[in-house]
């Protein structure tokens, strides 16, 4: 992972991040990824997905319609709406 990478990220969380900043974070972004390429590596084939160990439920139930949010609640933390819905510039190619 490269600086311009990080920087990217950062932006894209709507984090404002100097160069300075992501130099100092690439190594320990760095560290994160080899930690998830080793987890990626583990054979859990054999563990059935049926628990979460944590809350110990069943996280295959059944779909259950139910009220989602209101325009208002939905985009009160957009910076930028429009009729209702949110603007987000074009991608850059």
């Amino acid at each position: 992972m490269n600086i311009q990478d990080i920087v990217d990220i950062a932006d894209l969380a709507r984090l404002s991040l100097e160069e300075e900043e992501a130099r100092a974070l690439a190594p320990q972004l760095q560290r994160i990824l080899e930690h998830v390429a080793v987890l990626d590596e583990l054979a859990l084939d054999h563990i059935p997905a049926r628990r979460h160990a944590a809350a110990a439920r069943d996280v295959f139930r059944n779909d259950e319609p139910a009220r989602g949010l209101d325009v208002q609640d939905a985009t009160a933390n957009a910076p930028e709406t429009l009729d209702g819905q949110f603007s987000v510039p074009r991608a850059v190619k």
